[in-house]
């Protein structure tokens, strides 16, 4: 299998092949039976082995579980955190045929057409990890809602990766609703979205992640699940806070187990349509970022106290369609 975008978890009956198949030896059934373990959310040693299994995929040039231990090694889950050798393994399963790992470094090298690369090795070699870590400087914009803009913070090769890999997973986004896990629909808000959870996340948005991290007061994994926002005209999410209520009962139990989301990240993907800005009515501010351009905004202020100014409207496009990157980052470090 090549990038999972929007596969559905294995059945019984798929499962018991995987597991028939990954004690046979067979490489990529190891890798995806690795990863449903690790997902699985079971005890410790299930996710233990899932790791192992994924491991010995890897060590077998197998693609899949190359970029699964790519982004392992980037994170530092399950071995220690080693950027060079997250590379070092994406380039191996390009070279193995992965267009998922193609993708990714042909993104982060700024190359345009993945056809033309002749080598995967070579163009692993040209790319300066630190350098791609480095953020563009902020300019602040407004002090109430307190918000920056970052030109050029995101490269066209990374955008496109991001809107392509969006672009397979895509459903009818939801609202916070502290009963249900995937959120719930509601006619205030009739975009699409595409969430990107842990084992889904790639080394192009792990290096934005670092990015964001050198701007905002959290480190890196102080983030909830990126997500990727889609608009065409005729949608958009009603006025709205992204910061968690404290006096809300139904926000407090995620308050206390997560912290608060006391910065929003933003990076508008693509500039190729009409209106589509981030309207905040309080503040008499609409925000619309050019294609790579990154806008964040503290939805606390410096007492910790959640900043009512914040409220604001994703507006969709009179023409065209809006692609924007969002990031949530809490006030602690997340588990995945």
């Amino acid at each position: 299998m090549s990038d999972a975008d929007g596969a559905a978890a294995p059945d019984a009956a798929e499962l018991s092949s995987l597991q028939q198949r990954a004690q046979a030896g067979e490489a990529d059934a190891k890798a995806a039976l690795g990863k449903h373990l690790i997902m699985s959310g079971g005890e410790a040693d299930v996710v233990r082995r899932g790791a192992q299994l994924v491991a010995e995929a890897a060590a077998a040039g197998e693609p899949n579980g190359l970029t699964l231990q790519a982004l392992f090694a980037a994170t530092g889950l399950f071995v220690p955190q080693n950027w060079d050798e997250a590379f070092d393994m994406c380039a191996q399963a390009a070279e193995a045929g992965s267009d998922f790992a193609r993708g990714q470094l042909a993104a982060l090298a700024g190359v345009a057409e993945r056809d033309a690369v002749t080598s995967w090795r070579e163009l692993r070699a040209g790319i300066d990890i630190a350098a791609l870590m480095r953020a563009p400087p902020a300019t602040s914009r407004s002090a109430s809602p307190n918000l920056s803009l970052v030109p050029g913070f995101a490269s066209p090769a990374e955008c496109a990766w991001l809107m392509e890999r969006a672009a397979r997973r895509l459903k009818r986004a939801r609202i916070y609703d502290a009963t249900n896990h995937a959120g719930a629909e509601n006619e205030g808000r009739n975009n699409s979205d595409a969430n990107f959870p842990f084992l889904d996340l790639d080394l192009v948005i792990l290096i934005l992640q670092q990015r964001m991290a050198r701007l905002t007061p959290i480190p890196l994994f102080g983030t909830d699940a990126p997500t990727v926002l889609h608009y065409v005209p005729g949608q958009r999410f009603e006025a709205h806070f992204d910061y968690l209520t404290p006096a809300t009962p139904s926000m407090a139990e995620d308050l206390a187990r997560c912290g608060q989301r006391i910065t929003t990240f933003l990076i508008y993907l693509n500039e190729d349509f009409e209106g589509g800005e981030t309207d905040f009515p309080d503040a008499g501010l609409r925000v619309r970022g050019k294609a790579g351009e990154g806008v964040f905004w503290s939805n606390v202020k410096p007492d910790g106290e959640v900043d009512p100014m914040t409220r604001h409207v994703g507006l969709g496009p009179t023409r065209g369609e809006k692609w924007v990157f969002s990031q949530w980052i809490r006030d602690r470090p997340q588990s995945w």
